[in-house]
């Protein structure tokens, strides 16, 4: 299901930010930049510490809860600066993919 509703989030941004905010394809794309350039940033350098610090369960279900907020406020922005405050915890999400992984690997036979 999260893997669903994270590829939900390319396919429709557009055509969302189209109709809700009258967004055009210059306002469109830089956030969308931007969305890459914090979704980059977390995998880049924040994953790796704050699974160190607070365990793999733990940042698996931190970066589900920022996901469940990132899609609420993208759903529920009444104003568009509201909406792109989605934009953090969207890149949050990011951190429970990989500590997702980790908790499966660990239960997996190696060979």
């Amino acid at each position: 299901m999260e893997l669903l509703a994270h590829e939900s989030l390319p396919n429709l941004f557009v055509l969302y930010t189209d109709q809700r905010y009258g967004w055009g394809q210059q306002t469109e794309g830089l956030a969308l930049a931007g969305v890459g350039l914090a979704s980059g940033l977390v995998s880049t350098t924040l994953v790796r510490p704050l699974v160190r610090r607070i365990g793999e369960r733990r940042a698996a279900l931190a970066g589900l809860a920022c996901g469940v907020t990132g899609c609420l406020l993208f759903a529920l922005a009444a104003q568009a600066s509201l909406f792109l405050l989605g934009i953090g915890f969207i890149a949050l999400w990011g951190v429970s993919g990989p500590a997702i992984q980790s908790l499966m690997s660990q239960r997996v036979d190696p060979s």
